[in-house]
């Protein structure tokens, strides 16, 4: 999300608390019209779902995707400060899991898979969709550092994005944890853990 009038922008990387953080920078800076519409955009092999449309200074509506990437926003205002919040990897992956159990079109689960067929699926069938360049940036095959590029970043743990961006503390969305087995397995662990390899070196994360 870019706020052109204090040229600020938030890299939301999803499941790390970043909706919490839009809505207090919206209520910082009122020049959000509305949050995460569903507005679709052709691209060559992708549609882009969820995305911000703001108000700019002359009156005009401007729509950013919702999980923009560093490197997307950047070419938009490269004289822009960027800020970021990271989570755990596996802790991030249960958050998505849950998620996708909770949500439901028409009655019916956006994933019905176990735990650790999910992580499965989602490593070995996102690896091959990223080799065809058919998904979208806001997926989970992208890890947190790719995602964020250069942008400062803070971890969702500790909380410290809020006295850096000067916003009060919130939590606007959180999913129940019963009934939902995020037991993993020894394999699935692994694959994961491989995979976002990235993310546990620079961040830090055991």
């Amino acid at each position: 999300m870019l706020f052109h009038q204090n040229k600020l922008g938030f890299v939301h990387v999803p499941r790390t608390g970043g909706t919490s953080v839009e809505h207090a920078l919206m209520k910082k800076y009122p020049q959000v019209v509305q949050l995460h519409a569903n507005k679709f955009y052709d691209r060559p092999t992708i549609k882009v779902r969820s995305v911000h449309t703001l108000k700019l200074p002359t009156g005009e509506l401007e729509y950013q995707k919702k999980h923009a990437t560093y490197d997307e926003l950047w070419e938009e205002a490269k004289d822009y400060k960027f800020y970021a919040t990271v989570r755990h990897p596996l802790r991030r992956l249960e958050s998505m899991y849950r998620l996708l159990t909770y949500s439901h079109t028409d009655g019916v689960p956006w994933t019905t898979l176990e735990f650790n067929e999910w992580v499965y699926d989602l490593v070995e069938n996102y690896t091959m969709m990223e080799e065809q360049d058919i998904l979208d940036s806001s997926m989970f095959h992208l890890t947190q550092s790719a995602m964020i590029g250069n942008a400062e970043w803070h971890k969702t743990e500790k909380g410290s994005i809020w006295e850096a961006l000067d916003l009060e503390p919130r939590h606007d969305y959180k999913l129940s944890d019963k009934e939902i087995n995020c037991n993993w397995s020894k394999e699935s662990l692994q694959l994961a853990t491989d995979y976002y390899a990235e993310d546990f070196e620079r961040f830090s994360y055991g």
